[in-house]
């Protein structure tokens, strides 16, 4: 069993200063409450920026984070702005462990164009998944829910994918049924944490949850800024899985050589 924590925290805008006292705050909740993986927003110390000189601050941003898992002997998931190469930029995931190792950091492959963000960031390239503890982790990015595919790439190891967002409270009902469909078909649980208040002319409320390989939600519905916590059985993940196939029944070769025939 292994407690996590799900920060929906209400960012302040571009404010590094203010958003690493929030976040302190929240660690040392979590540090009270045994959690033993705490996971923060998409870009949690700037919220959405299309302001790429907010990479200058990377470095920063991650010492920050490993000195404080360190300090209070937890595992933290947060979002950075990043240099990508060739003066490209990136939305990525970290995970840093409670020894301050990094063990995964992802780029969101799919930026998210109705938005803009494709105009500043670039689309990662690969998925990624790290061993933690007695189990294997994964993570995306916001719009990466939207498409399964990915999911479905990482699920043949991971038992717990997370998803950080910045996710307005005007489709804020997709959010909660696209984290539950991504638990279902990938027999896993994946766990949504999303931002709150508000940033220009968006509101976010919130709506972190973890959901099970039933598609049940484990956690409450809360729209304030919070920490939710849940404890989780990973070990039912294999049980399920042995009983009821799904991962192995896929026919991912066969699905990349099909094509569409559409008969007229």
């Amino acid at each position: 069993m292994h407690r996590f924590g799900l920060v929906q925290m209400d960012i302040v805008w571009e404010n590094i200063g203010e958003n690493k006292k929030k976040v302190e705050r929240f660690l040392k909740e979590a540090k009270e409450k045994a959690v033993e993986c705490i996971v923060f927003p998409e870009m949690t110390m700037t919220g959405f920026s299309m302001n790429t000189s907010m990479a200058a601050y990377y470095d920063e941003i991650n010492e920050f984070f490993e000195k404080k898992a360190v300090e209070y002997g937890v595992t933290i998931v947060y979002g950075i702005i990043a240099e990508g190469g060739k003066e490209k930029f990136e939305n990525r995931l970290i995970i840093v462990d409670e020894t301050g190792k990094r063990l995964m950091e992802y780029a969101k492959i799919h930026p998210f164009s109705f938005g803009a963000e494709s105009k500043y960031y670039t689309g990662g390239e690969q998925v990624y998944a790290c061993h933690w503890k007695d189990t294997i982790l994964s993570g995306f990015i916001c719009y990466d829910l939207r498409f399964p595919t990915i999911f479905q790439m990482v699920s043949k190891e991971s038992k717990v994918i997370f998803v950080i967002a910045n996710w307005p409270d005007a489709r804020v009902d997709q959010w909660d049924a696209l984290l539950c469909a991504r638990a279902v078909e990938n027999a896993c649980y994946v766990i949504g944490v999303n931002r709150t208040g508000r940033a220009g002319s968006l509101n976010y409320n919130g709506h972190a949850g973890a959901y099970n390989f039933n598609g049940e939600r484990l956690t409450e519905i809360i729209e304030e800024e919070a920490m939710l916590t849940v404890d989780l059985d990973l070990s039912l993940i294999d049980q399920f899985r042995a009983g009821f196939p799904v991962i192995q029944d896929r026919r991912s070769d066969l699905y990349k050589k099909m094509k569409l025939i559409i008969h007229e």
